[in-house]
């Protein structure tokens, strides 16, 4: 049977939510003179020789972020498959390559606070911003989270929690990216 309809209104609610972060532009390239780009609805205006510098958006960094995750977990988990090695990697790639899209889901909200911006707000003021604005994408109350996004929030606190082998790999596509 199909989904009920207020799992697909909540579906529907989280795709605009992850499109804000398409407006939102990365801190850390405008506070280096990169410019933010004026653009027509979500249609970028043609690239010219002289508009090379406009900086990336949330959303680019997501998805840059989500496709380093399915080049590397082969990378991994080949390498765990090899007889000579005994770690044994093991992980869910459609949840981790979720994790590194949704990651920053909440800066469409709280905008984007880059690491060394502590002279405006500290470590776990960010936190906490962030988690307030997930809590209010996923339509967390009364400790129970919308129908049909519980598991953008359970992958969302996954990685917030930095302590799965998924998270830290997300983590480390996020610093690398």
């Amino acid at each position: 049977p199909p989904p009920p309809p207020q799992v697909i209104a909540s579906h529907i609610d989280l795709l605009l939510s992850y499109g804000t972060l398409k407006r939102q532009p990365r801190t850390g390239w405008t506070n280096h003179g990169l410019n933010w780009h004026s653009k027509v609805g979500d249609v970028y205006p043609p690239l010219q020789p002289d508009t090379w510098n406009v900086c990336e958006t949330v959303a680019e960094h997501s998805g840059r972020v989500g496709a380093m995750i399915t080049l590397a977990i082969p990378l991994l988990t080949n390498y765990a498959n090899d007889p000579n090695n005994n770690n044994g990697v093991n992980i869910d790639i459609g949840r981790c390559v979720t994790m590194g899209l949704v990651h920053d889901l909440a800066e469409g909200v709280t905008g984007d606070i880059t690491p060394y911006e502590t002279s405006k707000i500290t470590k776990s003021e960010k936190r906490d911003r962030e988690r307030k604005a997930m809590e209010g994408i996923c339509g967390f109350k009364d400790g129970v989270v919308e129908d049909g996004k519980e598991f953008w929030w359970d992958v969302w606190l996954e990685y917030e929690s930095g302590t799965t082998l998924s998270s830290i790999l997300c983590k480390d596509c996020d610093v690398l990216d």
